[in-house]
Order: C-alpha cells, then sequence, then structure tokens
C-alpha cells in the first residue's frame, strides 16, 4: 500500500486482511470521485476480489487478432486443449463473437468473447495472457482506464507469441521501456540473438529459443498448384484503422506509388498467364490482413488472379502453394520450414526501409539469408517465376541448405518448449 502525506510517499506491506478490505474500501469511494470512472468499473472490480477467492487453477487467456485466429495463438491453444492439457490450467481463448473463426475455435476449448463482460474479468483474472500480438487489446485492453486496475494488472505474466519472425529491427515499437514483456518467443538463432543487440532490452531470460507454435501444425498438399503472391503492407500508405472491416483505409493518391505500380507491371504481364496456363499453375493473390482489400482493384488483376479470401487459413496457403512471391514478409518463413521456394520483390526497398514504415534494416539479409532470389524488377520477376514453372517448382540446393541452417528445431515439439518456459515464469 503506498500513501503519501507531508511531502512523502509511505509504502507499507499490508498483511492484515482486515486493514486490506479497509484500504480497498477507501480506495473505491476515492475512484468514484473520478469523473471517468462508473459504478460498472468499481463492480468489476469487486467482482474480481470476489471471485480470486474461488479460483482453484490457473487461468490462461490466449489471443491472435482480436478479430481473427489461425496464427500461433490458435496454435498454441490447441496444443492446450489436446496433448498438453493440464489439470491446475484454465486456457480460454478471446476472440470477438462475429469472427469467422468463433465457431471453429469452440470445438477446441473455452472461447470468451471479446469485450464482453466475463473477458473483461478474465483479463484481470488470469495469471498470463499469452499472445501473437503486443497490439492494446491484449496488452493494455482497459487503455484510459488501466490506473483503475494497475494493481492488479502487475501480478499477471505477458507472454509476446509472435505472429512471424521478427527480421529487421523493431525495437522502436517493441522495446522493453514500451512494452515490458515478460516472454518473447523466437524461432531462430540469429532472431533471439538479435532481441540483444538491437535496443530491446531484454535479457536471455526473457527472450526463448522454442520454435513457432504454428509450425507443429503446417503440412504439405501435394497435389496443391498455386503460385501465391503474398506483398505485405505499408504503414505509410495507410491510414484510419476501420474497426469494421478490421484494417485501415488507403491514403489519396495510393494508384500513383510504387507499391501499387509494382503489382500493376506484374500482374499486367500477359507472358505470366500464358507459361501458368501450359505449366497448370493458378496464380493466387493472399493480400496482408493490415492492408485495404481496395488497393487490389488497383492492381487489375482480379479476372485472371485467384484472390484469397482473408479469412484463409495460412496453413492451408502454404499446404496448397507451390511457390510464393513476397516482398518482405516474414510469413514465408513458415513456408520456407515445408522446404518450399520463395521469390523476393524488392522494386521499393529503399522507400520501405526509409523509415516510414514500422521497421527499419535488421540483421536478416534478404540476399545473404534469404530462402529464394531477390529481384528488383517486374520483368526479372516473371522471368524468375516462369523458370520455376519449367522446374517443377523444384526448391534449388543452396536455399535449402540456408533453410536447414536457419531453423534449430526441425520437429513438431514447439508447442511443449514453449509451455515448458512458460511454466518457467
Amino acid at each position: 500500500m503506498i500513501t503519501h502525506s507531508e511531502n512523502a510517499l509511505k509504502i507499507l506491506k499490508l498483511s492484515d486482511e482486515k486493514k486490506v478490505k479497509e484500504y480497498e474500501k477507501l480506495f473505491q469511494e476515492e475512484l468514484l470521485n473520478c469523473e471517468s470512472v462508473t459504478s460498472e468499473d468499481i463492480k468489476l472490480r469487486k467482482l474480481f476480489f470476489r471471485l480470486k477467492k474461488l479460483k482453484q487453477k490457473e487461468v490462461w487467456l490466449i489471443c491472435d487478432r482480436f478479430s481473427k485466429a489461425d496464427d500461433n495463438g490458435e496454435a498454441f491453444f490447441s496444443y492446450m486443449n489436446t496433448i498438453g492439457k493440464a489439470k491446475n490450467i484454465k486456457t480460454y481463448f478471446m476472440l470477438e463473437k462475429d469472427s469467422k473463426d468463433y465457431e471453429r475455435l469452440k470445438k477446441i476449448g473455452n472461447v470468451v468473447p471479446f469485450d464482453s463482460k466475463k473477458q473483461k474479468l478474465l483479463y484481470l483474472l488470469c495469471d498470463k495472457v499469452i499472445s501473437a500480438h503486443t497490439d492494446a487489446f491484449a496488452t493494455n485492453y482497459f487503455k484510459e482506464k488501466t490506473f483503475l486496475y494497475k494493481d492488479i494488472l502487475n501480478q499477471r505474466k505477458f507472454v509476446y507469441l509472435k505472429h512471424g519472425i521478427i527480421q529487421n529491427d523493431r525495437s522502436q515499437s517493441l522495446r522493453r521501456t514500451s512494452k515490458n514483456i515478460n516472454m518473447i518467443v523466437t524461432a531462430t538463432k540469429k532472431e533471439q540473438e538479435s532481441f540483444f543487440h538491437y535496443a530491446y532490452y531484454y535479457n536471455e531470460s526473457q527472450v526463448r529459443c522454442t520454435g513457432f507454435a504454428r509450425h507443429d501444425f503446417l503440412f504439405d498438399n501435394k497435389n496443391g498448384h498455386l503460385i501465391t503472391f503474398m506483398p505485405t503492407w505499408r504503414l505509410y500508405l495507410t491510414r484510419d484503422y476501420d474497426l469494421t472491416s478490421y484494417s485501415r483505409k488507403l491514403v489519396q493518391g495510393f494508384e500513383k506509388s510504387t507499391y501499387c505500380q509494382m503489382y500493376q507491371k506484374v500482374f499486367g504481364n500477359q507472358q505470366l498467364y500464358e507459361m501458368a496456363e501450359k505449366y497448370h499453375y493458378t496464380l493466387a493473390l493472399m493480400m496482408h490482413p493490415a492492408m485495404p482489400r481496395d488497393c487490389i482493384k488497383y492492381f487489375n488483376c482480379e479476372n485472371r488472379v485467384k484472390v484469397l479470401d482473408i479469412n484463409t487459413r495460412y496453413n492451408q496457403i502454404y499446404a496448397d502453394s507451390k511457390l510464393v512471391i513476397t516482398d518482405y514478409s516474414s510469413a514465408v518463413f513458415d513456408f520456407a520450414y515445408l522446404r518450399k521456394p520463395v521469390i523476393y520483390f524488392q522494386h521499393d526497398a529503399e522507400e520501405f526501409f526509409s523509415g516510414s514504415h514500422i521497421c527499419e534494416k535488421g540483421y536478416f539479409d534478404y540476399e545473404r539469408d534469404g530462402f529464394g532470389e531477390v529481384e528488383y524488377t517486374a520483368d526479372d520477376l516473371v522471368n524468375r517465376i516462369i523458370e520455376y514453372m519449367e522446374n517443377e517448382c523444384r526448391l534449388k540446393d543452396l536455399y535449402r541448405e540456408r533453410i536447414e541452417n536457419t531453423f534449430l528445431y526441425h520437429d513438431k515439439e514447439n508447442c511443449k518448449r514453449i509451455y515448458d518456459e512458460i511454466i518457467k515464469l
């Protein structure tokens, strides 16, 4: 208990339960005098203390995006409700009730609707928040009302499963002084080491190399015939996060951007379609969830390219694809994990790494460390895709060797390693 009087702070350790209740009552009365505090806020606090006494098991609250599953959160949740089921731990998956993934997750285990009274209460009662994202819905759910529950929230641990391998410098948004993450999951040794090289300020006990949970659930469809484009998003080409579509809106003049024009040139190449037809491949496009779907109409590809629905499961895309083309996305690490070839298209590299996006160049050099060729013009990219078509999209020895040397683990034990590390917390 911290109080203040006569220009000093007094810190007391309270062991008398009667005294604790007395102070809690005074604190609640004090809070009610705050303009932004409602009686419902206080009721939630009272309910927490009542239920805390009845709590017999650890509670783990797991999530991916609040509107979508199908990431490391879902993979770990599946593990915890099957192979890794523990008698002393109760797991809940936090997801918006309108999500297309909601019913599927309910078949796996306990799902709590995002923003519901139960979810708010579980956020206070849980011992661990285990999330693929560090956005406010996972790390700072109560936002401007956090001060109401700060003493409670300080008791729980936050585990960052991540939604992709960090290959560039993300210290500006993830450093300990802003996020204070208790445990960060990494999938490669170089990724783990990058947390100590750049200004993240975490130590080895907080950054663990276990492998990604979702890698345990990857599979290959031998009959797949897709060649899939997976461009990542651009912060500087988007604005105003839209809660109805769970993405941002395009900036005015998007059609004149380098990003738009580089993909226009690729999808405007007639030879690409002719060769895909000749070798019996289907060209597909999967946009990043944060990139507005409106951009697709500017690419002029909808009639000739299979545009994948935003709810298409990524492990299904990786299973059905023979070749993936991206620009900078770390999602292709999953594809490479299956020993399949990648091509990088980086016509706008200078612009992308100028500081306008959310990351800066890091330890991963696409030319030196990548799992496929790096192409810088639309014509070179198309020629490279055709080369792969002609050779049945076989992975080249050079890139196979890089893949083998990149991933520390090649088993199906990632979830178990993550679980063991969380238990140590």
